[in-house]
């Protein structure tokens, strides 16, 4: 688990650690704030789109080599992006970083869906879930920090310094090959007769693994039994988005800021953390829920059930986070106030993630990185931050 886990910082610190230095990277680049929104938004499009092929590979070729050959790939980009010299190559080796790094969402899915029981899957994906937020967590901090003291380029140092000097060793080291069928054959090759003794080697070897399409998770996502919960998750995560793109803009204006002339990007991206802070709290109680409402309606029952008590909870608490964060950031009252909101969208997003993802992992088990792809794909990364970016 703590393998697993660590890998899911990756995605959203690259994304993160950058958002503070738009402003100076318009500056230093001489271009358009469209561009360099169009910097973020590249990222998260080809994070969406490619995740439809590293989820269905990972399915076929097993999970370690999916996860070596991204990381070496994202350490070449982040460097690229670090020299790029104009704002068509930034953009462009941006979106070969987000290319890169689409494979870890899925792929760790794909992990926790091989080695957690249905039973328990829920809580294994909220716990799971903290690495993803504490990327947003200190991506902002430590982003401001770096561009306020060294410029923006430095951002990209240190993602090369996580991808190359953290994860990748922890992959080598710490992270083995988890997908059953892959881990079956290799046994078959070491011991036969304990491979033979395995009571699920036979329903292994009965389906073994395909590369299916590029579009099958979307035809995960458009089941009967997933397309309505999909879009619920696509306006949760849509909604957060907008709001997380617009609060460094509404606080580096008047009257925000020591002097009222608007926050440096250090400070910004400490204001930042109050949505990421309320997921790391809110996640593991969202996969306890999931698995108690598994739980309440029995081993044998629908894995739709997870899902109504994670359900309830982001539909009473996001329309109340959206509301006080709208209207306290449109007539630019106390800081507090809009963060509080942010609080609030972050609790209910995080309450809500893991249930949705424990669902399609067990409705789906055969198939578990190539339907949490679908949802990384268009639901939490391509379509939010796209629209979120010229929001």
């Amino acid at each position: 688990m703590q393998q697993t886990t660590g890998l899911a910082v990756r995605p959203r610190y690259s994304h993160t650690i950058y958002i503070p230095s738009l402003y100076t990277v318009r500056q230093d680049l001489y271009t358009s704030q469209a561009l360099a929104a169009a910097t973020v938004a590249i990222y998260m499009l080809v994070v969406g789109v490619c995740a439809l092929f590293w989820g269905p590979a990972s399915d076929r070729y097993g999970r370690r080599p999916i996860l070596l050959i991204s990381t070496l790939l994202a350490v070449a980009f982040t460097l690229a992006c670090y020299f790029a010299k104009t704002i068509g190559l930034l953009i462009l080796f941006r979106g070969l970083q987000g290319a890169a790094v689409a494979a870890y969402g899925s792929t760790a899915n794909g992990v926790l869906a091989d080695t957690w029981p249905p039973h328990l899957r829920g809580t294994a994906l909220g716990i799971s879930t903290i690495p993803l937020l504490i990327g947003p967590l200190l991506g902002p901090v430590l982003g401001g920090g770096l561009a306020q003291a060294f410029g923006w380029r430095s951002t990209f140092l240190a993602v090369v310094v996580m991808a190359g000097g953290v994860i990748l060793p922890l992959i080598l080291l710490g992270v083995p090959e988890t997908h059953h069928y892959w881990n079956l054959a290799r046994l078959q090759r070491q011991d036969p007769a304990a491979a033979e003794g395995l009571k699920e080697a036979a329903a292994i070897r009965a389906r073994p693994p395909r590369f299916q399409a590029p579009w099958y998770p979307y035809q995960i996502l458009l089941d009967k039994y997933v397309i309505l919960h999909a879009t619920v998750t696509l306006v949760t995560f849509g909604s957060m988005f907008c709001s997380v793109t617009q609060l460094p803009v509404l606080l580096a204006q008047p009257p925000y800021g020591p002097t009222g002339h608007g926050m440096s990007p250090g400070t910004i991206g400490l204001a930042c953390l109050s949505a990421s802070a309320a997921g790391i709290i809110a996640a593991p109680i969202g996969g306890r829920i999931a698995d108690f409402s598994a739980a309440v309606h029995g081993r044998n029952a629908h894995p739709l059930q997870r899902l109504m008590y994670n359900n309830a909870l982001n539909l009473v608490l996001k329309p109340i986070g959206l509301l006080l964060y709208g209207w306290t950031a449109q007539y630019k009252l106390h800081v507090a106030l809009p963060l509080v909101g942010m609080f609030l969208i972050g609790v209910s997003n995080n309450v809500y993630l893991p249930g949705i993802f424990s669902y399609v992992t067990n409705y789906r088990p055969q198939a578990a990185a190539a339907a949490a792809a679908g949802i990384h794909s268009v639901i939490i990364n391509s379509v939010p931050n796209v629209v979120s970016t010229w929001s």
